[in-house]
């Protein structure tokens, strides 16, 4: 399986597209599992959105903010995940945010 910790080698941070609940579950578990904290807590504890992002220092955040939200906007295309495609093994799994929706 794919790690998330694999997605940071190249970024210090990358946005994470979750588009269910099923995959918003499974991203907080296998965050969790490779020791990213989000809020202070274990990422189980909490829900995700459907946004998410993973930082270099392990932990996560979400899109608040106008300066987090142009920079998801505007990144290259490469810090933006869509982790349904990730963790079945694609090797096209970046999306364009017009292809959200």
């Amino acid at each position: 399986m794919r790690t998330l910790t694999e997605l940071l080698k190249t970024n210090e941070k990358v946005f994470i597209l979750l588009a269910n609940d099923n995959l918003k579950q499974k991203f907080m578990q296998q965050a969790e599992d490779e020791g990213f904290v989000y809020r202070g807590k274990n990422p189980t504890e909490s829900q995700a959105e459907s946004v998410m992002i993973i930082h270099a220092d392990y932990t996560l955040g979400t899109l608040v903010g106008m300066a987090t939200h142009m920079h998801y906007h505007y990144c290259p295309k490469e810090m933006r995940i869509d982790y349904a495609r990730y963790i079945n093994g694609l090797d096209d799994y970046y999306y364009d945010v017009k292809e959200e929706g």
